[in-house]
């Protein structure tokens, strides 16, 4: 069984639809470690030879900035 961020960047990279994509948790998403991770492994064009199309990076993007601006209960504690 694939870890969430495993399964989420295997589908970023298939990519599929927008609405389809497995996020993570609200409660995970806002952890520092993981925004670095999906960074790391989605978005860090130096890393991969082969990227989405930046159009698409763009929405998943945006998408998972809103999940995580939504997710943030405390902006004092949530940095």
């Amino acid at each position: 069984m694939l870890d969430p961020l495993d399964k989420l960047v295997a589908q970023y990279f298939q990519l599929v639809e927008i609405p389809l994509l497995d996020l993570l948790d609200d409660n995970v998403l806002v952890k520092p470690e993981t925004q670095q991770a999906i960074y790391d492994r989605m978005f860090n064009d130096s890393l991969w030879p082969v990227i989405p199309p930046v159009n698409y990076q763009t929405r998943v993007l945006k998408m998972i900035i809103s999940r995580i601006e939504g997710s943030i209960s405390d902006p004092e504690e949530d940095v």
